[in-house]
């Protein structure tokens, strides 16, 4: 591998932990990279993800298993596996299969067998790599649970530092939800609505929510008839809407979140990550990596600003020429 690749990759790479460890302690997970912005996280997003790309964090990973043993009961397994099913996330069925057996055997949550496939047992091989896809040295014996399903790694050690997700504060906001409206659609619901000053019709919501439509569609009707979520009527469809300053005084937040529909947002960037994986790259020149980079984002750019209106994930193209778009895109990838 070329060494102008090779560090693009890692480059990139750490840009992706970084926000992946951002958004953990930004619900609760012990670490030292401080959440930030005003966009709600999306745990079960980020938990799929996480299971493709923690491999390269071994304490990332486990600082993860130590958070669900205290805050999983908040995650919808319904909705992981509908994230689950994209094509970006069918790397992380295996690794989601670990995490759940996991989850049964320590804590006793039996909501997790659903997760567990049976196909995911294989071949042994190494659980971490390195940035450089090296494996991560074997310290101690095999871990006997990842190795029933093929992995293998150095024993788990859940440190106990993990903490309840925070009662305050926009990233902690849909888990705030849950707690109050309980685990189904209606938290998804009132972030959307929250998230849309002028609200919006239930085929629109459930595509960013991941949740089937029927399921958005009778919640809205029930929650309509409480008069606390309200209702315009047009032509052909219904838009809800809720009166914001109301909300956001009874969750003590000053102003509305910005929406981020996180499972688009995070295939869309392993759809880059996977695309400079490819070992197809790794004999072409800068020059020609640079033109596919071009392609791809092109491809995303649309993706992105429906996913995330709010922020800017990718360079624009006019502002680089050849090879240094390469580093324009690393420098200014907005996440």
């Amino acid at each position: 591998m070329t060494n102008w690749l090779q560090d693009f990759r890692q480059r990139f790479l750490d840009r992706l932990l970084c926000l992946l460890w951002s958004q953990w302690t930004s619900l609760g997970v012990s670490g030292t990279i401080e959440g930030k912005g005003s966009q709600t996280c999306d745990p079960e997003a980020l938990l799929a993800t996480t299971g493709i790309l923690g491999v390269y964090d071994p304490r990332l990973f486990d600082e993860v298993l130590d958070w669900l043993g205290v805050n999983g009961k908040f995650l919808s397994i319904q909705r992981l596996k509908n994230i689950l099913r994209e094509k970006e996330f069918c790397n992380a069925r295996s690794v989601i299969s670990v995490v759940s057996d996991f989850m049964m055997g320590r804590h006793k949550r039996l909501k997790w067998q659903g997760l567990i496939s049976k196909s995911s047992a294989g071949g042994s091989k190494p659980f971490f790599l390195q940035k450089n896809g090296e494996p991560f040295p074997l310290v101690g014996e095999k871990d006997p649970l990842f190795l029933r399903y093929g992995f293998i790694r150095s024993p788990t050690v859940i440190r106990g530092l993990s903490k309840r997700f925070p009662m305050s504060g926009v990233g902690s906001l849909l888990l705030r939800l849950r707690a109050f409206f309980g685990l189904n659609a209606r938290p998804e619901i009132i972030l959307y609505l929250l998230s849309h000053e002028g609200g919006g019709h239930p085929t629109l919501i459930a595509s960013e929510t991941s949740y089937a439509q029927k399921t958005v569609q009778d919640a809205l009707v029930d929650m309509e008839q409480s008069g606390l979520i309200r209702v315009a009527s047009f032509a052909r469809r219904k838009d809800y809407y809720l009166v914001h300053d109301e909300w956001l005084r009874f969750f003590g937040i000053r102003i509305s979140p910005d929406w981020v529909n996180w499972p688009v947002l995070f295939a869309g960037l392993l759809a880059i990550w996977f695309k400079i994986c490819d070992k197809s790259l790794e004999l072409s020149s800068e020059e020609i990596m640079a033109a596919e980079m071009r392609a791809l984002t092109r491809h995303l750019r649309p993706m992105f600003k429906a996913a995330a209106p709010g922020l800017s994930i990718l360079p624009e193209e006019n502002l680089s020429q050849g090879t240094s778009f390469l580093d324009d895109f690393i420098s200014r990838l907005g996440i």
